[in-house]
């Protein structure tokens, strides 16, 4: 072999990743819990963990509203082709009866506000804000231990009574 053969030939059909929009979601959130732990060495992680956590929170509405109808995925359900906004998301599983505690929304906003600060232009953002947002999942005592807390609840949140009747 020379200097300038590959030391592996490269296959000839690439390994495929193949992920659930729930898979995608989980992985995306985990990815995000690590960026975030390291920017307790290095504060420029935040910015990939808002990435991360907002994309994580995008799929995690999606799939939701995919288990009501799959065409709720998609912005004009008539031509499924483009996925909702997230504001759209938030909507749509309001009106399909998904309880969504006002706290609850307020965050995704404010998670989603940061996301496109850094994503369209430049951005400043105080660390400390963003680690008072971020929730505390500790094994002491007066952590929460609500059934529906943690970033699955959205999947699992009950419906609301007194649902519209269709027309």
């Amino acid at each position: 072999m020379t200097d300038t053969e590959p030391s592996a030939a490269v296959p000839e059909h690439p390994k495929k990743i193949s992920l659930s929009l729930l898979d995608n979601a989980y992985d995306s959130l985990n990815a995000s819990l690590e960026r975030a732990e390291l920017s307790v060495v290095d504060p420029r992680a935040w910015k990939l963990a808002i990435f991360l956590l907002v994309h994580a929170l995008e799929l995690l509405m999606k799939e939701r509203l995919r288990r009501d109808h799959r065409l709720l995925v998609f912005s004009n359900v008539d031509k499924p082709s483009h996925t909702v906004s997230m504001e759209v998301a938030l909507s749509r599983l309001q009106a399909v009866g998904v309880a969504i505690e006002a706290a609850d929304a307020s965050a995704i906003r404010q998670a989603i506000e940061w996301r496109d600060k850094i994503a369209h232009y430049e951005f400043e953002l105080v660390t400390e804000e963003l680690e008072q947002s971020t929730p505390s999942y500790s094994s002491s005592p007066t952590a929460s231990t609500s059934a529906n807390s943690g970033p699955s609840s959205i999947l699992t949140s009950p419906r609301r009574t007194g649902r519209r009747k269709r027309s």
